[in-house]
């Protein structure tokens, strides 16, 4: 693939530094890739032997829980996507083990025409426990991160992008990145919002081919983008909100993410923000919209400091220091008056 017009992505050697991401790293607003950073693991060994001894690995402390697994037709060439008419996807699901999902992987291994399979998302210490416990990344100031697998044969997720902060750890084959910042979302002509391939919206525009003539602002896009290739042993710092496309390049490839938030779990999930501003904001009329605009800078989208030293500490109500007491109150607040 042609890499040339991507911009520069930070790169640091983490070689010797056995899965220790440092609070610098994760304090960056920027990708970072981290090569080397689980290099040591034994997943990674035995993904180096081979499919047979990953899965011989994972088997070995698998706990026998049911896992989901996709599958695509070999026409789609792994990509995972939505029909023409964006109501249905390309691609079934199906329940099965482990040791079933992997028999499978090796069978379409020697069929051409065979369909592509992955796991996404696998709970990995929910399924092999013991073998976080060999592997491990430990991410300075984060204490309980989400722990996930995504494993399969060659595979392509549409451009989307996740709430929460991201190290994905490539422990088997290849994984391609490209990258859009944040503020690109405008020109990455987003899907439906209601019905989504895996829980995301994600940018229809077909990335290696894009449709200029359907999707003009993709060409701004264009200009911004970052791709980075993962090696097994290698990860990639993905800050919150970065939109990314993922593939997986080789016959067989496995990832571990670790992701957290930022702020506490009692704070909410900002896409039901965004739910209840479409329901009560969007139909507005524009000056109206503007006036919210405004309002909402000022309350949320601005630094706070001094911003109310006009009022007495003990009036401030919402507008005082924050925690889970006061995040208790206001979602009561909400639900009295969403149900109104």
């Amino acid at each position: 693939m042609e890499q040339s017009s991507a911009l520069p992505v930070k790169e640091i050697d983490c070689y010797g530094a056995k899965g220790q991401v440092s609070a610098a790293v994760i304090a960056s607003s920027e990708p970072v890739v981290l090569r080397n950073l689980v290099s040591h693991w034994k997943l990674v060994a035995r993904g180096a032997e081979g499919q047979q001894a990953f899965a011989d690995y994972l088997l070995s402390t698998y706990n026998d829980r049911p896992v989901m697994t996709y599958s695509a037709p070999a026409k789609e060439r792994g990509r995972y996507f939505y029909r023409d008419d964006f109501r249905s996807f390309n691609f079934t699901k199906q329940g099965d083990t482990l040791a079933g999902f992997f028999a499978r992987l090796s069978a379409s291994a020697r069929d051409p025409e065979a369909d592509s399979i992955f796991i996404p998302s696998m709970h990995l210490p929910s399924f092999v426990p013991a073998v976080m416990q060999e592997n491990v990344v430990q991410i300075d100031g984060v204490d309980t991160p989400l722990v996930q697998a995504w494993l399969g044969s060659p595979s392509l997720i549409a451009c989307h992008f996740d709430a929460m902060h991201n190290i994905a750890c490539c422990v088997a084959g290849k994984r391609r990145f490209t990258l859009f910042p944040p503020e690109q979302a405008e020109n990455l002509y987003i899907g439906p919002l209601d019905n989504t391939p895996a829980g995301q919206p994600v940018s229809v525009v077909d990335i290696h081919n894009p449709d200029f003539d359907r999707f003009p602002r993709f060409a701004d896009a264009q200009a911004h983008k970052r791709v980075i290739e993962l090696e097994p042993g290698d990860a990639l710092f993905l800050p919150s909100m970065w939109w990314h496309q993922v593939e997986g390049l080789a016959p067989f490839n496995g990832m571990v993410n670790y992701w957290w938030r930022s702020t506490p779990a009692y704070c909410g999930d900002p896409m039901d923000a965004l739910t209840h501003a479409m329901l009560s904001i969007r139909q507005l009329p524009e000056a109206e919209r503007a006036a919210w605009r405004s309002l909402f800078e000022h309350y949320v989208f601005t630094s706070q400091d001094g911003r109310y030293d006009h009022i007495p500490q003990p009036a401030l109500g919402r507008l005082g220091p924050f925690c889970e007491r006061e995040a208790r109150r206001l979602r009561s607040i909400l639900l009295n008056q969403l149900n109104c």
